[in-house]
């Protein structure tokens, strides 16, 4: 309750999100599919993604939820998923890196 009472709507605005299908990242792309916003998933696991992308929509039919797999750890996969976010999408609202915060 206290993030329907907290929050902006965020609908028609994106937001890059890393470690969203674990732990804390499950929380935060849940929060933020509530007020409205896509969210673009960026994992190494695209079934895992897909999985967690699939139980989303279930929970949330009207969601935007897109995965992009790339892999932190090796810079052509970091460019590569910074280069594909950057065609598909003009602007985004924020770019929520879940690792920054271990």
């Amino acid at each position: 309750q206290w993030l329907d009472n907290n929050t902006v709507s965020l609908s028609g605005r994106v937001v890059v999100i890393t470690g969203a299908s674990g732990g804390l990242g499950r929380h935060v792309v849940r929060d933020l599919l509530k007020t409205g916003a896509k969210i673009i998933m960026l994992e190494r696991s695209m079934s895992v993604m897909q999985e967690f992308s699939q139980e989303l929509l279930k929970e949330f039919p009207n969601a935007e939820v897109e995965c992009i797999e790339i892999d932190l750890n090796q810079i052509q996969s970091l460019l590569f998923g910074v280069a594909t976010v950057r065609k598909q999408m003009k602007k985004f609202l924020e770019w929520f890196d879940h690792i920054a915060l271990h």
